[in-house]
């Protein structure tokens, strides 16, 4: 019974000769509850009492007690039942069963009772694992509203791929886990259908197969479709080494959006072995005009046996007229003709027959045939069924016959039960299904786009309803997951009662009856021993099996003999059912100037016959001329037809272009039969797409930067844009930027401070910890909003999502995740320390940064040193043989930031390492300057006074301005790529040294200022530096520097030239705002003049195109295309072969990247993409904005190849060149350049 709820007893009284007294009892908890306590006078007594458990130990059984007592009739019962503490079930559901990288995951969470009414509950805890099963999110003490819970999270634009689990903790301490999955899914545009059957035999001659192609909205889809049934081989043998399977393909166009075919069996010779038992087979539909594909599988069974009383055949067909033989246990009944439905009526005299049980074979008479050895037989399997022998005292019998569909709520339904009755207990029982009583329904099936609908929804009142919203397409994709009123049932810890054992407790307590004493029988000559057969089934069974107590004094358990050593028959009377047994709009998103698109766009008439007008809107930004022969721009459109309109588009202008397309009926006088209000019925439909017009060419841009304070006086600086003569005309753009705060670029660009592609782990760790340290510096000046607050919380989450994908099982982390690859040491102890300081904004799982420092620890040497692994980011930094020195400054200075104790042995013996290698001389100057800064961290002053002095002498100082530069400069070509910037080694050098001036207790602010003066003209237009490398050590630095001389300002900034003039103010109101102003003139001389009290960030930038150069600097790179052969005449396929090799100083580069840009029309074949990530030739893929960015390692010496698939998606004329660059990652000047185009694609032969 279950705790907390109302139960309900029942009670049966009959032919009471007297008056008694009536007593039920529920003893429990130490107390008792009284069910009945009455007197009784009628001699029949029927009735039902509802009770109160309300448990409230942990004791699990209770009695119940039944007393009936009169002048001479006493009866006394007293029964177990087990009490079961409130069951509830809880389910999870998702608005989609799949997802694609970035989208938003919303999801519901209900408790129900074993009622199935919801209840208000509170989640302890809930959880988001991804597929490596580390916990990205969770939220705590989730309390539901209105008796649901929904939440949302949003997935990353680079997920790991795979299923996900919400694991949902409740206060019961049970656990509940709902997967979704993500994936690179598309959504299919149409369904593809194959209909075949399940089954066929070896003696099939044919069989149909057929395949239907339909819209999502109902709508048929026009195209060809390509058929293929392949039966294949187990192994390809010698003489048919060439040939794996046999295979029949059939083409043709679709009919209403389907096609029907039979297949002869013949030519995949059935009868022979050595073949798979089974046909698959593959439709491919090739929609007309846009040449989409969508293709389906489906397979047959091929089997040998061909039927089994009812005697059926493959798929459950009926086998009629054929002859069966019946028998019973090994004994002839007799033979028997199917009918038409393949059944044969049979009846069998059970009154001889004594055993337990009996059983039926039926078995397929066969003609006469031979076969050759090496032939697969026809097999024809027998059919099966046993009978038990069931007990009455009295020979009554009832059974109910079984109801085999669900019945909906409020339905009648008349339950039929057969019964042969005598003065006994009898019992049989069947399940039945009911639905719950809800629906839900448009108002109608079909509508035009912009239209409404209605929603209808029927429930039970005071209910209340939470709807979902799904686009049919992703359901296509993964249907299995939707939830269910039989999911749900499902859960219910106990469906159905069965027996009386329940969670260890034994509950079989009913009275025995006094067995029957032994009594031999002399018979014949022979003494026969009485034995009881314990297989017999009886009333008692059947309560049992309910899980019902039953008090009774009737007879409801079949006696047993007192000797039990040998079984003997005992009548009854047997029931015998034969049974069965069967054998098992399309355009380009951007194109470059110069360049003509065709714009594709498809009507579709879904009532009626229809004459549609067909236009495309005139523009000034474009000329469009129809490709598509039309009579007075209008066609006749019949039921369900398609129809495809091109039009040339040549564009006027760069930037985006809108093209309105419009369809639209008019009244339709083609179609006089046609209804009054059809006739007068008007429709229109428009689409909007726009179309970028991109310049030719690359893009650069060039920055020139200003940290300005002044205390009082004028302050003026001269600004000089010039361009070079190979701009691309119409490309320059140009603006000055003034901001109150050298942080206010990156504040506005959190998510985009590198101006390059971050897609390994240490450049999306970079990001974010250049976010978190811009956080801390808001918060601790007290200048974060609710708004910069809540966007860079929400970068911060998907940034640890993202970069728990590059996490090894062992806590270590890669630049590019692979399984069995080694982890980073430095990378590693980044993401430690970042870790570490986002935990304040967001959620970051301890086990993770315990796994990390786990193996952090397992790389330190005795010495107290760590080995270094080879993979420190940039071979720029030139420290020779003193690697382990830095990478062990890098572990210490990170698990400082952290906030480690130095009491933490791994911390104190780095620092033990660090100490000794200062004293045994460090010669390197990026290892003097991370070694400033770690001893800064651990308090060491007399160390880093030491080490500033001598990274001062080596120092440039110019202008009021203070750096470190390189040793050695590497000699290159100025890239046309980059505007030349300090490079990366030089910037990280520079910055430490900043961090570790500023880290001392009384920093020297002065010379800390001209440093940042140095930074300041190296920031780039998005308020990062040179590379992920350098910009959070810059950003930290600065962000330090500015807390320390952090005030309001307010000063005025004054922009001139000769024709133009704009005045800037600066004020604590405004002092993180980004102004910016778009210059007339992208070239030319300009002033800057600064007035007032405090600091303000001047920039100036100019973004233009040139022509691709054909230069190169530290990298070799060529191209070639090969033409795929292709049968569609509009796709063009060709492979691109990439081949790189390094030239520069070093004996291999940095992380290379190469930015491949598609031709207009085109894109890559995601599958060759893909392939390149798993056969290891790239380390990672990207597709964005046009461009597919593979990330290399590094590049030696020696030519490394790979090759992609690129193919045509939208025609486009007078293609231009696409540019292909390969650059170092960390040194820009590293480079080289290539272009490529669709006419210089050879054909493959």
């Amino acid at each position: 019974m279950q705790s907390h709820s109302t139960e309900q007893a029942c009670l049966h009284l009959l032919n009471l000769n007297e008056s008694v007294s009536l007593s039920v009892v529920l003893e429990y908890d130490g107390s008792n509850s009284t069910i009945f306590d009455q007197t009784v006078e009628e001699d029949n007594f029927y009735a039902c009492a509802n009770f109160e458990v309300s448990h409230k130990s942990s004791e699990q059984m209770a009695f119940v007690t039944l007393l009936v007592k009169g002048d001479t009739l006493k009866i006394f019962e007293r029964r177990s039942v087990a009490l079961s503490s409130e069951e509830t079930v809880t389910f999870v559901q998702t608005d989609k069963p799949i997802y694609k990288s970035g989208e938003n995951v919303k999801l519901r969470i209900v408790t129900l009772d074993t009622k199935f009414l919801p209840i208000n509950d509170v989640y302890p805890l809930i959880t988001l694992q991804d597929p490596q099963n580390n916990r990205i999110f969770q939220w705590q003490n989730v309390t539901s509203s209105q008796n649901i819970t929904e939440l949302s999270f949003q997935l990353v634009l680079e997920p790991v791929f795979g299923d996900y689990s919400i694991v949902v903790k409740e206060k019961s301490g049970k656990t509940l886990t709902h997967q979704f999955t993500v994936d690179r899914n598309v959504l299919p545009k149409f369904e593809v259908k194959v209909s075949a059957p399940q089954t066929i035999t070896i003696s099939d001659d044919e069989f149909q197969i057929s395949a239907c192609a339909e819209y999502t909205f109902g709508q048929p889809v026009h195209g060809k479709v390509q058929v293929q049934v392949c039966r294949g081989f187990f192994s390809s043998v010698a003489c048919e080494k060439d040939k794996n399977e046999i295979c029949e393909q059939f083409v043709a166009q679709l009919k209403n959006g389907c096609v029907s075919q039979t297949v002869n069996t013949k030519v995949f010779q059935l009868y022979r072995s050595g073949l798979f038992m089974s046909f698959y087979i593959t439709a491919t539909v090739t929609e007309i005009g846009t040449g989409v594909q969508i293709s389906e599988k489906s397979s047959i069974f091929i089997t040998p046996v061909l039927g089994s009383l009812k005697f059926s055949g493959p798929n459950n067909v009926p086998m009629a007229n054929k002859l069966l033989q019946l028998e019973l246990s090994d004994r002839l009944v007799g033979n028997y003709t199917t009918d038409e439905n393949g059944e044969a009526q049979f009846s069998i005299d059970t009154s001889d027959i004594f055993d337990p049980e009996f059983r039926l074979k039926a078995t397929y008479i066969r003609p006469q045939s031979c076969y050759l050895p090496s032939w697969l037989i026809p097999e024809y399997m027998d059919g099966h069924f046993s009978v038990q022998r069931f007990y009455s005292r009295t020979s009554s019998f009832l059974m109910i016959e079984p109801e085999p569909k669900e019945l909906r709520c409020n339905q009648e339904k008349i339950v039929t039960i057969h019964y042969s009755l005598n003065s006994e207990a009898y019992r049989d029982d069947s399940n039945i299904n009911f639905f719950y009583l809800v629906s839900i329904k448009f108002s109608k099936e079909q509508g035009l786009p912009g239209s409404s609908t209605g929603l209808h929804l029927q429930a039970s009142p005071d209910s209340v309803c939470a709807l979902r919203a799904v686009d049919k397409r992703v359901l296509l994709l993964k249907s299995e997951q939707q939830l269910s009123a039989e999911s749900v049932y499902n859960m219910l810890p106990n469906t159905e009662l069965y027996g009386y054992f329940y969670r260890g407790l034994n509950l079989d307590d009913s009275k025995l009856d006094p067995c029957i004493p032994q009594k031999d029988m002399f018979y014949n000559g022979l003494y026969y021993i009485p034995v009881s057969n314990h297989g017999d089934g009886d009333t008692y069974d059947i309560v049992k099996d309910m899980g019902l107590k039953v008090f009774t004094n009737l007879h409801y358990r079949k006696p047993e003999v007192c000797s039990k050593e040998k079984s003997i028959p005992y009548p009854g009377l047997l029931y015998l059912e034969s049974g069965g047994y069967a054998p098992m709009y399309s355009a380009p998103l951007k194109i470059a100037s110069g360049e003509v698109t065709r714009e594709n766009f498809d009507f579709i008439e879904r009532v009626i016959i229809e004459t549609i007008f067909t236009q495309l809107e005139a523009s000034q930004d474009f000329e469009a001329d129809i490709s598509t022969p039309k009579d007075n721009s209008s066609e006749i459109i019949q039921a369900s037809e398609k129809k495809t309109y091109v039009w040339t588009v040549t564009p006027k202008k760069l930037g985006k272009v809108n093209i309105t397309a419009v369809a639209e009926s008019k009244q339709n006088s083609a179609c006089p039969n046609e209804a009054p209000e059809r006739q007068n019925l008007n429709w229109k439909d428009t689409v909007i797409k726009s179309l970028l017009v991109q310049p030719e060419g690359i893009e650069r841009e060039m920055t020139q930067s200003f940290l300005i304070c002044t205390q009082g006086t004028k302050v003026s600086r001269q600004v000089d844009l010039n361009l070079t003569n190979d701009v691309v005309e119409g490309s320059t753009r140009a603006f000055f930027t003034v901001v109150g705060d050298i942080i206010g670029l990156a504040i506005q660009n959190l998510e985009n401070l590198f101006q390059m592609p971050y897609g390994g782990g240490e450049q999306n760790i970079a990001l974010l910890a250049s976010d978190t340290y811009i956080l801390d510096y808001l918060r601790s000046t007290k200048q974060l909003t609710e708004e910069v607050k809540s966007k860079a919380l929400f970068f911060l989450s998907n940034g640890y999502q993202k970069q728990l994908s590059f996490k090894n099982l062992d806590g270590s982390y890669s630049v590019f995740w692979q399984r069995n690859r080694e982890g980073s040491i430095r990378l590693s102890a980044l993401t430690f320390k970042t870790f570490e300081g986002m935990k304040q904004y967001v959620f970051i799982d301890e086990l993770v940064q315990r796994e990390t420092l786990i193996w952090l620890a397992s790389k330190q040497k005795i010495d107290g040193c760590f080995k270094s692994d080879g993979k420190l980011f940039s071979n720029a930094w030139e420290v020779g043989d003193e690697e382990d020195i830095v990478l062990t400054a890098y572990i210490v200075a990170a698990f400082l930031e952290a906030g480690l104790n130095f009491t933490f042995p791994t911390l104190r013996n780095g620092l033990f390492c660090l100490e000794e290698a200062l004293e045994n001389g460090v010669r390197n100057g990026y290892n003097l300057a991370i070694l400033a800064y770690a001893f800064a961290l651990a308090g060491k002053e007399e160390k880093v006074e030491s080490l500033l002095r001598t990274l001062d002498q080596s120092a440039t100082k110019l202008n009021n301005v203070i750096y470190w530069g390189k040793v050695k400069k590497l000699e290159t070509k100025a890239s046309p790529l980059f505007i030349p910037r300090a490079p990366s080694a030089e910037m990280e050098k520079t910055c430490y040294v900043l961090l570790a001036i500023i880290s001392q207790k009384n920093p020297d602010l002065t010379y800390a200022s001209k440093i940042v003066q140095w930074l300041a003209q190296q920031m780039n237009s998005h308020g990062g530096f040179s590379s992920p490398q350098d910009t959070p050590v810059c950003l930290l630095a600065i962000t330090r520097y500015m807390n320390l001389i952090f005030s309001d300002d307010q000063v005025t900034v004054s922009l001139s030239s000769e024709e133009f003039n704009e005045i800037f103010q600066v004020n604590g109101d405004n002092h993180l705002l980004v102004q910016r102003s778009e210059l007339t003139k992208a070239s030319g001389q300009y002033t800057v003049d600064v007035e007032g009290q405090g600091c303000a960030f001047i920039q100036a930038t100019v973004r233009y195109n040139v022509l691709l150069p054909k230069k190169e600097s530290g990298f070799s790179l060529s191209l070639q295309t090969v033409k795929k052969n292709s049968s569609d005449v509009f796709q063009s396929n060709f492979d691109l072969t990439v081949t790189l090799r390094y030239t520069g100083n070093h004996n291999n580069s940095n992380m290379v990247l190469v930015d491949v840009k598609m031709l207009s029309g085109f894109t890559p074949v995601m599958s060759s993409i893909e392939e390149l990530e798993n056969s290891g030739q790239v380390m990672k893929s990207e597709f964005k904005n046009d461009h597919v960015l593979f990330y290399l390692e590094n590049v030696s010496g020696t030519a490394k190849s790979f090759t992609l698939s690129v193919e045509q998606i939208n025609h486009v004329a007078n293609i231009q060149p696409s540019p292909v660059m390969v650059y170092n990652y960390y040194e820009k000047d590293e480079y080289a350049l290539a272009s490529y185009n669709i006419n210089s694609v050879s054909v493959s032969q």
